[in-house]
């Protein structure tokens, strides 16, 4: 099921989505998948996973290779160990931690990308966590409908 996952948010964030929304304003579906997972499917696995989609989304996106793994696997560990503590299938806290997920992957990425080239940052973050935030509920009702099918 991980693997149907990942091959959808990648196929969504590569190839349907740039023909849709405006530049700038993709949502970051790998930070929503490592959301998503950090909460249903805390797994060493999944930090392997995230180590992988962040690899795949460096490759497609023709940049250095790494930040975006570095940025997915602290996300994922960071969400991972507050998820016992908080509820995400309520909209709200989707659209927040959607959000929160889609920043956190964006700073590290930058940090780490900045070394090496001038790069904007707040508007970028902005456009992308917001995009994020509202694309959540969505993705994860469709992750949902996934794990039940699974499962049931």
């Amino acid at each position: 099921m991980k693997a149907e996952l990942v091959l959808l948010t990648l196929v969504l964030q590569f190839a349907v989505l740039p023909l849709i929304i405006p530049d700038g304003y993709i949502p970051n579906l790998s930070a929503l998948l490592i959301l998503y997972l950090a909460f249903y499917h805390t797994s060493i696995l999944g930090v392997w996973l995230a180590f992988f989609l962040g690899l795949l989304f460096d490759l497609s996106a023709g940049s250095l290779l790494g930040p975006s793994a570095a940025g997915l696997v602290l996300a994922y560990i960071f969400i991972a160990v507050l998820s016992k503590r908080l509820f995400l299938d309520a909209l709200v806290s989707s659209l927040i931690f959607g959000g929160f997920a889609s920043g956190i992957v964006f700073t590290i990425r930058y940090l780490l990308l900045s070394q090496f080239v001038s790069l904007p940052f707040w508007i970028p973050l902005i456009q992308e966590s917001l995009s994020s935030a509202l694309f959540a509920p969505i993705l994860f009702w469709i992750f949902s409908k996934l794990r039940r099918k699974n499962v049931g």
